[in-house]
C-alpha cells in the first residue's frame, strides 16, 4: 500500500509540475505570476525560478532574478503574498539570474549570505557581471547597475531562520555547480529549495573551481539527509525527493563509464558520445561534454 501511495504521489507531482524547458538562451525576464507550490511556498517560474517562503513573522526569498528589473518584480510578488514582519532575502550561488537583483529590493531587506559565497563574490562577481553583459543586449540592458548587496548577516555552515510559523534551514552544502552553493530547506513543509544543486532531468554543470564530481556527491548525500518530500530546483520543474536518488544516480554511472573508458584506453570524447546515448534526452544535454571531461579527469 506504502509503495502505491509513492506512485500515486509522484503521478501527481509529475502532473502539477510538467518538466519545463529552460535552454541556455532562455528568457531572461520574469513575467509568470507567483503561484503556490506548498503551504507555504510561492514559486514564479522562469530563468530561474524564485521562490517565496512566507511565515506570520517574516517573508524569505530565494533568489531575485537577473538584475534589477527582476529583482524588483520578485520583491513586489513578495509583498503580495506576505503575511507581514521582515522581508528576508538568501540566493542560492553567485551567478547573476540568481543573485544580482538586489538593487530591486525595498531598503531593509535583510540578506543573509554564507561565508563560502561571501568569498566567491569578492573574487567571481565582476568578472561574472561583465562576462553576462556580454551574451546579449538584453542581458545587458538587465544588468546595468545591477548589484549584489551587502550581507546583512553572514553564517558558515548552517542558518536556521524562524519566520514565525515556519522554520528555514539555510545549509552551505559541498561544491557543486558552483564552488558556494546554497539550499533552503523549509522544514514546515518538507521542501527543498535546491538552486542548481539538484535538477529535475536536468545534466548538471560543474564549472566551480573547486568541484569534483566527489564533491558535488557529498553535496546531494547532504541534502538526502534533510529527507525532503518536495524539491524545488531552480532550472526545472518540482517534483518529489526521489530526485535526489535520480541525481545521485547520474553521477554514480558517470563515474563508473567514466573509469571504464579510461581502462579500456578509451577517450573522454568517446566517453561522451556514450553518455549522449543514455542522457541525450535529458534537459541542457550540452552540458554532457563538461560532466564528461569532468569525471574522465577525475577517473584513476
Amino acid at each position: 500500500m506504502r509503495k502505491a501511495a509513492l506512485v500515486v504521489a509522484g503521478v501527481m507531482i509529475a502532473t502539477a509540475f510538467p518538466l519545463a524547458a529552460q535552454p541556455p538562451g532562455a528568457d531572461p525576464v520574469l513575467a509568470a505570476r507567483e503561484r503556490k507550490v506548498a503551504p507555504h511556498i510561492w514559486m514564479i517560474e522562469g530563468y530561474p525560478n524564485a521562490f517565496i517562503v512566507t511565515g506570520s513573522a517574516g517573508t524569505l526569498v530565494v533568489d531575485t532574478g537577473m538584475g534589477t528589473p527582476n529583482g524588483r518584480f520578485v520583491a513586489q510578488a513578495a509583498a503580495r503574498v506576505s503575511r507581514g514582519g521582515k522581508l528576508y532575502l538568501a540566493v542560492t550561488h553567485e551567478h547573476p539570474e540568481h543573485a544580482a537583483g538586489f538593487a530591486g529590493f525595498p531598503p531593509g531587506t535583510i540578506l543573509l549570505r554564507s561565508q563560502a559565497q561571501q568569498r566567491d563574490l569578492e573574487t567571481a562577481a565582476p568578472g561574472l557581471l561583465a562576462r553576462f553583459r556580454q551574451r546579449s543586449p538584453e542581458w545587458a540592458r538587465l544588468l546595468e547597475g545591477a548589484e549584489y548587496g551587502k550581507a546583512s548577516e553572514l553564517f558558515d555552515h548552517d542558518y536556521r531562520l524562524n519566520l514565525g510559523d515556519v522554520t528555514v534551514r539555510l545549509v552551505q552544502v559541498p561544491p557543486a555547480h558552483t564552488n558556494a552553493d546554497l539550499v533552503a530547506f523549509v522544514e514546515t513543509d518538507g521542501a527543498l529549495i535546491s538552486g542548481d544543486v539538484v535538477q529535475n532531468r536536468t545534466v548538471p554543470n560543474p564549472i566551480g573551481s573547486a568541484i569534483s564530481i566527489a564533491s558535488w556527491l557529498k553535496a546531494l548525500d547532504e541534502v538526502a539527509a534533510l529527507n525532503p518530500r518536495l524539491v524545488l530546483p531552480d532550472h526545472s520543474a518540482p517534483a518529489g525527493g526521489d530526485m535526489i536518488t535520480e541525481q545521485r544516480a547520474f553521477f554514480v554511472d558517470v563515474q563508473k563509464r567514466a573509469a571504464a573508458a579510461k581502462r579500456a584506453g578509451r577517450s573522454a570524447e568517446e566517453l561522451l558520445g556514450e553518455l549522449r546515448g543514455v542522457y541525450g534526452g535529458w534537459q541542457n544535454a550540452q552540458n554532457l561534454k563538461r560532466v564528461a571531461d569532468q569525471a574522465f579527469s577525475e577517473a584513476g
